[in-house]
């Protein structure tokens, strides 16, 4: 019959692989999702910036100068009915 063959180390010499260099290291990694997360918080903010901006209010201060009305001094007091009634006159104007 057959005899069994036997081989050695030295028939099959090792074969040593030179192992790649990971990419995605632990800092790589972190500052490509810092990365990502600061684009994506930029690109929130100024949608938003300009969605929200349509949506101001506007109060303006202005006054005016009513000349055809005579003073009296009851108009100084603002408890008075000349005073009331003088108001809701010219708030219609």
């Amino acid at each position: 019959m057959y005899a069994p063959v036997e081989l050695s180390e030295v028939d099959y010499p090792q074969v040593e692989y030179q192992r790649r260099q990971q990419f995605w290291d632990p800092i790589r990694l972190a500052l490509f999702t810092l990365a990502i997360v600061a684009i994506i918080g930029i690109a929130i903010g100024i949608v938003t910036h300009f969605v929200v901006e349509d949506d101001k209010s506007f109060y303006y201060l202005a006054s005016f100068k009513v000349t055809n009305i005579k003073y009296k001094e009851n108009y100084g007091m603002k408890s008075s009915r000349e005073f009331i009634e003088r108001s809701h006159q010219i708030e219609r104007m």
